[in-house]
């Protein structure tokens, strides 16, 4: 038979783990799109032009023009301006990260396990 205990006896280490995991993948969810943006407009620089443009000072060098395309792309999809429900989703995940890892950690060292 069950205690009354049992049921808070969890894993906390593994779930913050899962935790972290799902605070990643959101991560990479809402930032695909600035990335996938600034991969393009990397493709869309081409290094000779740049290289050549760049002997003269008054145009931009190939970082700078890479950087201005990719804040350009974080304009059009900012990583806590898309739907609401994956922003809290992945702020849900990092509390919940933060909470179960200090959960793991006072229960470690409750135990003696640290």
């Amino acid at each position: 038979m069950p205690r009354a205990g049992d049921l808070l006896d969890i894993h906390w280490r593994r779930l913050s783990r899962w935790c972290l995991f799902g605070t990643i993948v959101m991560l990479l969810w809402l930032a695909w799109p600035t990335i996938r943006c600034s991969f393009g407009s990397f493709q869309d620089t081409p290094l000779e032009a740049v290289e050549q443009s760049a002997k003269s000072e008054d145009r931009p060098g190939f970082f700078e023009r890479w950087w201005t395309g990719t804040k350009r792309c974080y304009a059009a999809a900012p990583l806590f301006g898309q739907e609401r429900w994956k922003t809290i989703l992945l702020l849900s995940f990092a509390g919940a990260t933060a909470a179960t890892s200090l959960i793991a950690r006072f229960a470690n060292r409750k135990h003696g396990l640290e």
